[in-house]
């Protein structure tokens, strides 16, 4: 089977069907609900695409004015603003990369394990942190949370390193996932610094030009002018050469 996904889009502003009927679309919005500025429909469909998220809703919603206007909230939308607020939290603090170029070499396993660790709490809501050497699938992690899991370090590395879905599977424990992240990332810091030690190649040396006040015309002569010396010189030298020859 071909992979897909499907994508439940908002209204969007300034283009297509729903701008037309711009006021009889914003009558049926639900409170809270806003719209999609072309620039921010781009933005998440490129996120989307990357992450192989199979079935997703885009739109912007103010989630504490939706609650508002609703008698009683559904369990899954107040789990959505949840999400929402521990998105934006996310977004304000620093990258792990960040973080761990900050750090001594000495402690920067130790960060990543950690953060693997609070990853998969947040992501299976647990009360408390795993144990390192605990299995993800041991811990009820399934298919679609590996992929989640996966998207939320890629987030954290900010655009440092990429990791496969795969490697979730790969390396299924906070402990073994933290080690293959360090290992990679100390692979491409070490590549990274290699690239800047060797620095940029010489260039290569500019032919000679023209001194100051000196025309083309000038030095086009001058080295006709040599030519034609070394022309008589070679003459002159091929001549000496038969008269040896002669005698």
């Amino acid at each position: 089977n071909l992979p897909g996904q499907a994508i439940a889009w908002g209204a969007w502003s300034g283009v297509g069907e729903a701008e037309e009927q711009r006021e009889r679309v914003a009558g049926r919005l639900a409170a809270g609900v806003g719209w999609l500025t072309p620039q921010q429909g781009l933005r998440a469909f490129d996120r989307l695409l990357r992450e192989e998220v199979p079935v997703s809703v885009v739109a912007p919603v103010d989630w504490a004015a939706f609650a508002a206007g609703v008698p009683r909230v559904p369990e899954l939308i107040s789990e959505l603003g949840e999400a929402g607020r521990a998105t934006v939290a996310e977004g304000e603090g620093e990258h792990l990369a960040t973080r761990l170029e900050e750090s001594p070499p000495a402690e920067r396993e130790r960060l990543i394990v950690e953060f693997v660790r609070e990853e998969v709490r947040a992501l299976l809501r647990l009360p408390d942190l795993p144990e390192p050497d605990v299995g993800f699938f041991d811990l009820g992690m399934d298919s679609l949370m590996a992929v989640e899991l996966r998207n939320r370090v890629n987030r954290a590395l900010g655009g440092v390193h990429e990791v496969p879905t795969s490697v979730v599977f790969d390396f299924a424990s906070p402990a073994r996932l933290a080690g293959r992240l360090h290992k990679v990332l100390e692979a491409a810091r070490a590549e990274e610094d290699g690239r800047e030690g060797t620095g940029p190649a010489e260039p290569a040396s500019p032919a000679a030009a023209p001194a100051a006040g000196e025309s083309l015309d000038d030095l086009l002569s001058e080295i006709r002018a040599t030519l034609g010396d070394a022309a008589a010189e070679a003459g002159t030298a091929g001549n000496g050469a038969g008269g040896d020859g002669d005698g």
